[in-house]
This record gives structure tokens, sequence and C-alpha cells, in this order.
């Protein structure tokens, strides 16, 4: 076999004379899926070969899926605003970027799970469901998001689900836009094991307004899924992570919480003058949000000399915190417990 140096794209060639007798064994060659992607399906000596889909020779890159993993939180490892969701309202986020779609009066708790999961991972995502009406496990990608570059593209899913009844759990594209649709994997087969759930190859329509990824949910079951991977090619990946500065980075563009301890941060201390007065504290967003968030506050805070904080004049870089005096003299507002929180929520 020749030794490629570049990464070769769907509609790529191979030169023919770069291709021999035997170089592509009857039925074609597919490299390790370990590094690699896609089979090549020419094999005719001296014909020259064109590569369906991606393909990466030799290790050469051999990480390089992780960057087009187009999912947040594709590992399930993040989970900023809890490990566990008992009855989980239709519409409700789980672990960070997967949303609950709950179909009729079905019940859905979702867990953090440490146990059962794949072995390059730390957490999976546990759903106990019990069956009404179809439900999923989903996650969205807004085109007016910065998904412009999917329109008119393919894309492909893999996602390794655990499952403990047949015809139960498959996995799912669906767009909107002229000619959207759903298109499912194969069903889990319930045997209690891990198997890859694939999708290969949907085209994304070019009025289309979104892309979601779903963990369809048809039968009564205990599912787990895991090492979810979203890629823009014609075949689907295997997982790769990104580090773990980057998937939080990701997460924290949607969501971010601020306290929930004793005496952290934010808090206001200041000194008025005179009872109401505005004192403020000017936090900044760790991450960019995607677009203006909604911003909470939560829990009873501990306060000196005035009222509760309220936050106030959020964008997508920041907020105020704001407590107002009760008297003069010195003044203090600070979060004094786990659920002394604020939230900034950025779903578009």
């Amino acid at each position: 076999m020749p030794t490629w140096k570049k990464i070769l794209v769907e509609g790529d060639d191979i030169p023919a004379s770069d291709v021999t007798a035997g170089d592509f064994p009857s039925g074609g060659y597919t490299f390790p899926s370990s590094i690699g992607v896609d089979t090549i399906n020419e094999k005719t000596a001296g014909s020259g070969v064109t590569v369906d889909g991606l393909l990466i020779k030799d290790g050469a890159l051999a990480n390089f899926p992780a960057l087009l993993n187009l999912l947040v939180n594709g590992g399930f490892e993040i989970w900023q605003r809890g490990a566990s969701f008992s009855g989980a309202a239709d519409g409700a986020y789980t672990a960070d970027r997967w949303q609950v779609g709950k179909g009729g009066t079905s019940t859905i708790n979702v867990d953090r799970e440490g146990t059962t999961k794949k072995a390059n991972s730390q957490y999976s995502l546990k759903v106990a469901y019990t069956h009404n009406a179809a439900s999923s496990i989903k996650q969205d990608l807004k085109i007016a998001d910065g998904y412009h570059h999917l329109l008119g593209q393919k894309v492909s899913l893999r996602i390794p689900v655990y499952a403990n009844t047949a015809s139960a759990v498959r996995v799912g594209i669906t767009t909107d836009g002229t000619g959207g649709t759903t298109t499912y994997s194969s069903y889990h087969a319930g045997n209690s094991a891990w198997a890859d759930l694939s999708v290969n190859g949907v085209t994304i329509p070019s009025d289309a307004t979104y892309v979601r990824v779903s963990v369809h949910l048809e039968a009564s079951c205990t599912a787990y899924a895991d090492n979810a991977m979203l890629v823009p090619c014609t075949f689907a990946q295997d997982y790769w992570s990104l580090t773990p500065a980057e998937e939080w980075e990701r997460c924290q563009r949607y969501y971010e919480p601020h306290a929930g301890g004793t005496s952290t941060l934010p808090f206001v201390n200041s000194y008025a003058a005179a009872v109401g007065e505005n004192k403020m504290s000017h936090v900044l967003f760790h991450t960019r949000k995607a677009i203006v968030p909604t911003m909470t506050k939560n829990g009873t805070w501990a306060v000196l000399n005035c009222a509760q904080p309220t936050v106030q004049r959020g964008d997508v870089h920041g907020y105020v915190l704001v407590a107002l005096s009760t008297a003069a003299g010195q003044l203090d507002a600070t979060p004094n417990s786990s659920d002394d929180t604020i939230t900034a929520e950025s779903n578009p």
C-alpha cells in the first residue's frame, strides 16, 4: 500500500499510478476504525480510487475527528445542573446540552452514571423510561447559532447505547426544511450490552433551521448512552473527546452557574451613605454566551444592612449584581449555601 500523508475528503482522487493489484481486496478495504473512517470502494488495479468520505491513513492526525464533533458534551461528562433528574419535564436539560423530549404521559428519570459506561469514559447518561408515547433525549443544533456551514452537506451520527429491552431504543437525525425528516438507526437488540447505533450520510436541506440528534425511546426500558459523535461527512466516526477546557467552554456558552457555596463569588460588599442606595458588583462570564441569557438568582443569601440582591443589565459578556441598602453603613450580600446561585441560561 502507498503511504498517504494528506487527509483525503469526499470526492478526492488517489491517482491510478498509486493503485496496484492487491491494494484493495475483494469487497473493498476498510481502514482501522481507531484511526480512520471509511471504506474505499473502488479496487480495480490501475484505475484510481475515489474516496467515499473522510480518510486518515498511517495515523496522520489520528485525533482529527475530535475537531469535527458537532455535538456539545457528546461524552456526557459535564452535568452543571445536577446529577439526577426524577420525572424530568418536557424540555428540561439534564447533562449539559442534552434535553428531554417527553411524549404524552411518559415518565423519564435521568441520572449521571459512573458504572455502566464505555471503558474510556467517566460518565454516561442513564434513562429509566416508562412509555406512553414516543420520547427522546435530544440535542438541537440551530443553524442560526453558527451552523450555516452544514446547509446542503451530509452528516453522520454514532451513539453507543446499552439497553435491556428489544426494539425500545434507536438513534436518529432530524432536520426541518424542504424534504426534512427523521432518519433512524436500527433498534438496539435489548441484550443488556453496548452496541454502536449509527445513522450515515443524512443531507441537511439548504433551508433547514436546525439539526436534531436524538436517542429515541419507544418502549419502557432502562438505557444508557455514551460518547455521541456527529460529524460532517458520509460515514459515522468513532468518538474522540475534546480537551476538558474545550468541552467546558462549549457547555458554558449556553449555561453558566455562579456561587453555590459559602462565601463564594460573586458577592456585594460596600458602604452606603443612606438608605435606598444601590451598590453593585460587576461580574464577567467565563465564556461569551450564545445569546443574551436569562438570568436567575436563587436561594436566600446572607445579607447585612441590605435587601436580597438582584441581577440587572445582563448581556452576553456578564451582568451586574445589585444590593439595595436598608440603612446607612456597611452592607454585604453573600451566598452561604449550595442553593444560593445565579444562573445564566442561553439557549438559542
